[in-house]
C-alpha cells in the first residue's frame, strides 16, 4: 500500500510537470526566477528521487547490472588509486602521478621518478636518496638511459633520437631544486593536494557514471511493471528512472569520497603517531633536475599524427583541425595519456564508454576495448574519430546549424549527451530528441551561450573553450 502511495505521488508530479513544461523553450538569456511558481514542486520532487531507495524499482536485469557492475568498478579503481597514493607518499611526502598532459614513471623501487610534461616540453628527473650522497650529471643521464633511453616516448619527446652524449648535453642544463620529506611536508602540502584529487576523482566518476547511464538509455527502452500505459508513455517512465539510478550512484560517491578523505586522515596520522616516518624520512633528500626543451610550437607537435588524422576527414567526416584541436586539449599529444577516470590515449577514451559506443557503431557488437587497444596511436585516433561520427551522424544528426551541432558533439564527447539534454529540457530530462528541438529554435551563439551558463561541469566549459581555441591553429590543414 506504502508503494502505491509512493508512485502515485510521483505520477501526479510528472503529469503536471508534462503538461506545464511541454511547450516551454529555453532562451539563450534566461535564467530561472527567484519566484518561479514551480520551484516549490521542483524542490518537492528533487526532494523525493533523493530519499526514493533503488530497491523499490521494477529494475530490469541490465539495469541491476549495471549498478552492481559500475560499484564493483569504483571500488576496485578507488582502491588502487589509494594504495598507489600511500605507497608513494611514505617515501616522498607526495603522491605524483601520470595525468593526460604529464607522463610519469617510477624505478622498480620507485626511488627514482622521471617526468615527462606535454603542457609546457619539460623533462624532469628527481631522485630520493640520502642527503650525504651527492647527484651527479653522469648518474643522471644514466638513469634517463636506463629507464627511457629505448623508449619512443622521450625520442618522440625530444624530437631527435637519444644518445648518451645528448642526455649528458641536456641534464648539463638542467635546474636542480631540492627538498627534505617529512610528515611537516606531508601535512602543509600533500594533504590539501591529496584531498583535492579525492574530489576530483569524484567528479570523474560522476560523469563517468552519467555516461554509463546514456548508454544504458539508448540500449534498450525500459519497462515499468507498476505505472499502466495509460498513464505515462515507456519512454517518460525510463527518464525517472535513469534519473533515480544516477542520483543513487551520486549519493554512493559522496559516501565513498567522505570515507576517502578520512582514511587518507588517519593513514597519515598513523604515520606520525608511530614514528614511522622518522624512521623512513631520516637523513633523505629529493633531488630534482628539471630540462625545459625548446619550445617546439603547436603544429611540430602534431606534425606525427596529421597524416593519420587527416585520413579521418574522408573515413569519418571529422575535420583535421576539429581532431587536432581535440587531441591538444585532451593530451598535449602525449602518446600514454591517461587520466584517472581512467582514460587512455591521445584522445582520452574510455574503454567502457566510446569503446563500446564505438565497437556497436562500427562492427555492431556490445563489447569493452582493452586499455592497450586505447593507448595504440592508430587505433585511439580512429576510435575517436569514429565516436565523434556517432554523435554527429546518429546523436546529433537533427542539429540544422552547423556550428550548434559542433559544439553539441565537443560537450557531449566530454559530458555525456544526457548532461547536454538536461540543460535545455525544461523537465530535466535526459531526453536529447527533446532537446535538439530547443536547440533548433536557437541560433549557434545563442546554443553556445546557453551551453557556457548552463553546463554542469566547470572542467566541460573549459574544455570546449579550449578545443574552440585550439582549431585555429590547425584550421590551414583542413585545405588538403
Amino acid at each position: 500500500m506504502m508503494k502505491a502511495n509512493l508512485f502515485t505521488t510521483l505520477l501526479t508530479a510528472l503529469l503536471i510537470l508534462t503538461t506545464l513544461f511541454v511547450t516551454t523553450k529555453p532562451h539563450a538569456t534566461e535564467k530561472s526566477p527567484k519566484n518561479d511558481p514551480l520551484a516549490e514542486l521542483n524542490t518537492a520532487m528533487q526532494r523525493f528521487e533523493n530519499n526514493i531507495n533503488i530497491d523499490t524499482l521494477a529494475l530490469t536485469t541490465a539495469e541491476v547490472l549495471f549498478i552492481k557492475q559500475n560499484q564493483a568498478d569504483r571500488e576496485i579503481h578507488f582502491k588502487q588509486l589509494d594504495n598507489t597514493r600511500n605507497t608513494l607518499l611514505k617515501l616522498w611526502a607526495n603522491a605524483e602521478v601520470s595525468t593526460p598532459h604529464i607522463w610519469l614513471t617510477y624505478s622498480k623501487d620507485n626511488k627514482v621518478k622521471i617526468k615527462l610534461n606535454y603542457s609546457n616540453n619539460s623533462i624532469s628527473i628527481s631522485f630520493l636518496h640520502n642527503k650525504n650522497n651527492a647527484i651527479s650529471a653522469n648518474v643522471v643521464a644514466e638513469e634517463l638511459m636506463f629507464l627511457l633511453g629505448d623508449s619512443a616516448e622521450l625520442e618522440s619527446f625530444i624530437g631527435e633520437k637519444i644518445t648518451a652524449d645528448l642526455l649528458t648535453h641536456l641534464v648539463l642544463s638542467a635546474k636542480t631544486t631540492r627538498y627534505y620529506p617529512s610528515i611537516k611536508v606531508i601535512k602543509n602540502s600533500a594533504l590539501k593536494q591529496e584531498i583535492n584529487k579525492i574530489k576530483q576523482q569524484s567528479l570523474e566518476q560522476k560523469n563517468k557514471t552519467e555516461k554509463l547511464v546514456d548508454q544504458l538509455n539508448t540500449t534498450q527502452l525500459n519497462t515499468i511493471e507498476f505505472f499502466t500505459q495509460a498513464d505515462l508513455t515507456k519512454k517518460q517512465l525510463s527518464q525517472v528512472k535513469l534519473k533515480l539510478i544516477i542520483n543513487q550512484q551520486f549519493m554512493q560517491i559522496k559516501q565513498q569520497q567522505q570515507q576517502r578523505i578520512m582514511a587518507l586522515q588517519q593513514y597519515i596520522l598513523h604515520i606520525n603517531k608511530n614514528h614511522i616516518s622518522q624512521q623512513i624520512f631520516k637523513n633523505n633528500q629529493v633531488t630534482t633536475l628539471r630540462i625545459n626543451l625548446a619550445n617546439r610550437g603547436y603544429l611540430h607537435a602534431a606534425a606525427p599524427f596529421i597524416d593519420l588524422v587527416s585520413q579521418q576527414k574522408n573515413n569519418n567526416q571529422i575535420s583535421t583541425s576539429l581532431l587536432l584541436a581535440l587531441i591538444q586539449t585532451e593530451s598535449s599529444f602525449n602518446l600514454n595519456a591517461k587520466s584517472s577516470s581512467p582514460a587512455y590515449g591521445l584522445m582520452q577514451l574510455s574503454p567502457k564508454i566510446a569503446g563500446v559506443v564505438v565497437n556497436k557503431f562500427l562492427f555492431n557488437k556490445v563489447s569493452v576495448m582493452s586499455k592497450d587497444e586505447l593507448l595504440l596511436p592508430y587505433k585511439n585516433i580512429v576510435i575517436g574519430s569514429a565516436y565523434l561520427q556517432q554523435l554527429k551522424k546518429q546523436i546529433f544528426a537533427k542539429v540544422v546549424n552547423n556550428k550548434s551541432k559542433q559544439y553539441c558533439m565537443l560537450v557531449a564527447y566530454n559530458t555525456g549527451s544526457g548532461n547536454l539534454a538536461e540543460i535545455f529540457n525544461p523537465d530535466k530530462s535526459r531526453d536529447i530528441n527533446l532537446a535538439i528541438k530547443h536547440i533548433n529554435n536557437m541560433t549557434s551563439d545563442e546554443v553556445y551561450d546557453y551551453l557556457m551558463t548552463n553546463l554542469p561541469y566547470e572542467e566541460t566549459k573549459s574544455f570546449l573553450r579550449a578545443v574552440l581555441k585550439n582549431q585555429n591553429h590547425y584550421l590551414s590543414l583542413d585545405k588538403f
